[in-house]
């Protein structure tokens, strides 16, 4: 009732013995020593409020927060009322910090967020935007960063809180361009009505909302998303993580459903037949997502792994080509292809592109000298990588590929015709 953030006042501070320099910043509801050492680096102002009967500590779980007494904060509020006459202020001298915070202000009220925007996010934000020198330690503007903090969706918010006062200028720009980024690839996925509301409970909750099924389907009860075939998508891909493949078929066809064009239901609901096995209907989802957008690489590639698992190699190949012809930059479709071709007898074709895509990239080095060998080793080749220049060059890099897939080679390999041979392993 006394709306989301507070104002020290000299009214209050009066109450102190020690006058003090204020600064007259906006505080967060809930109060801990990190607002306070930015408040006041010098000196621990808290204890002298609980001493002079204005604030009190908290117990239990919340031994390391700090309360303004409720008649505190109602004469703060009525004084702010008095000489501000406005609800979306700031009292801060300096004006791009003031602007911040009346932007801040202005956001929780409109979407009425004073009672129940998440206490730690709140706590982490405020501390961040409050940082002294902010502009020069990060190379950016608070205004930016408090405008990505608060109306991006990126997963697992709570991970920009953790270390905060440790983070450098690189982490912050990395940070604040995947933000952007996901923003940007959210948006273009999804309306903007259903993007803000997603935004709206994440700041709520300060859990990734892409993930809680509970909430999803509250949304999907209400008429304005009713019929929005992104959100039934986004709730089969939070079902498919939780393994309930089932479940998630049912939430694309109802995505489907209501949009027949949605290619990126038809591809998701792919993969999650392919996690039931069900490779024939997986396969029929993938080329539904095809036929509605040829240009969809990764329902060629998804559909590759779906023949290579029915041990259609042939058709495989044909499909992990198909999506390297359209994506280039698609690693691993080069990688499964060399995997067939080594199974099938093959030699490796399209190594040229791959090494002038990733010929830096060690990974997707060692993966290919790795299959690499194998070819010279089944068709009696003599190859030049010892183990010594292999350690040298692969040290750094683990493997994830072990004995299970190199017995999987072998079976497949016995199950084709190259098996027999004057070539055979």
């Amino acid at each position: 009732e006394h709306g989301l953030l507070f104002y020290l006042t000299d009214r209050v501070f009066s109450h102190i013995d020690k006058r003090l320099e204020i600064y007259k910043l906006v505080i967060p509801r809930v109060l801990n020593r990190d607002i306070e050492m930015i408040l006041y680096p010098d000196i621990k102002v808290f204890d002298e409020m609980i001493e002079s009967g204005l604030m009190y500590k908290g117990t239990g779980t919340s031994f390391d927060r700090f309360e303004l007494h409720d008649s505190v904060k109602s004469a703060i509020m009525a004084n702010n009322k008095r000489t501000m006459r406005l609800h979306h202020s700031s009292h801060h001298d300096n004006q791009k910090i003031a602007t911040i915070h009346t932007q801040m202000i202005a956001y929780y009220q409109t979407y009425r967020l004073e009672k129940n925007i998440n206490k730690d996010l709140e706590i982490c934000y405020h501390t961040m935007l409050l940082r002294k020198d902010f502009e020069r330690d990060f190379g950016k503007d608070r205004e930016e960063f408090v405008n990505l903090a608060f109306k991006s969706l990126f997963e697992n918010k709570k991970e920009i809180c953790k270390d905060y006062a440790n983070y450098s200028k690189d982490e912050i720009e990395e940070l604040m361009g995947k933000w952007q980024n996901e923003r940007e690839s959210l948006l273009s996925q999804m309306s903007q009505e259903l993007y803000s509301r997603l935004t709206l409970e994440s700041q709520k909750t300060g859990t990734d909302v892409l993930k809680d099924i509970n909430l999803l389907k509250e949304l999907a009860k209400e008429k304005e998303f009713t019929k929005d075939s992104i959100l039934y998508h986004i709730m089969g891909i939070a079902y498919s993580k939780l393994e309930e493949y089932d479940k998630a078929i049912k939430a694309y066809q109802e995505a489907i459903k209501i949009n027949p064009k949605n290619d990126d239901a038809y591809n998701s609901m792919g993969i999650a037949y392919s996690k039931l096995e069900e490779y024939d209907k997986a396969i029929k989802a993938y080329q539904k997502a095809i036929e509605i957008n040829p240009q969809k690489d990764e329902a060629y590639y998804n559909m590759g792994i779906a023949y290579y698992n029915l041990k259609e190699y042939d058709k495989a190949l044909t499909a992990y080509q198909k999506a390297i012809a359209i994506n280039p930059q698609k690693r691993e479709a080069y990688t499964n292809m060399f995997e067939l071709q080594l199974i099938l007898n093959q030699d490796f074709n399209l190594e040229k592109p791959f090494l002038s895509h990733f010929g830096e990239d060690k990974e997707a080095m060692m993966r290919y000298q790795m299959l690499k060998i194998l070819q010279m080793i089944a068709t009696n080749k003599p190859y030049a990588l010892t183990a010594e220049l292999w350690s040298e060059k692969y040290h750094d890099v683990e493997l994830d590929w072990g004995w299970d897939e190199l017995d999987g080679w072998l079976e497949d390999m016995q199950d084709s015709q190259f098996i027999g041979s004057d070539r055979g392993v």
